[in-house]
C-alpha cells in the first residue's frame, strides 16, 4: 500500500501577557476559515462573490444558470473550470 503524506508547516505566534503581576504566553496560529455551498443550498441568497466551477459535476437542469445568478455583480464571478455540457436545459422549456 502506497501512502503518500502531504507536510505543512503553519508559522506560529508567540503572545507574551502581562496582566497586574501575572505573566504568561499563548502560541496562535493564523489560519482563515474556508466554505463550500452547493447550488441547492444557494438558492434565494444573494453572495458578494463567486467561486463556481462550471464542469462535468453539474448534474441537473437549471444548475449552472442559478449558480451564476446568485451574484449581482459580473465582476465578482470566478468561473474556476467551465465545460459546455454543465449548461442543461429542461427539453420542456425549449419548446
Amino acid at each position: 500500500m502506497n501512502l503518500k503524506i502531504n507536510a505543512f508547516f503553519l508559522k506560529s505566534i508567540q503572545i507574551l501577557h502581562l496582566l497586574f503581576h501575572y505573566q504568561w504566553k499563548s502560541l496562535q496560529f493564523p489560519i482563515q476559515n474556508c466554505y463550500a455551498l452547493t447550488v441547492y443550498k444557494t438558492q434565494g441568497l444573494t453572495l458578494c462573490y463567486i467561486p463556481v466551477s462550471l464542469d462535468n459535476q453539474i448534474f441537473a437542469h437549471g444548475q449552472a444558470y442559478t449558480a451564476l445568478s446568485r451574484c449581482p455583480n459580473w465582476d465578482h464571478i470566478q468561473i474556476a473550470a467551465l465545460d459546455r455540457a454543465a449548461f442543461k436545459t429542461d427539453p420542456d422549456v425549449i419548446r
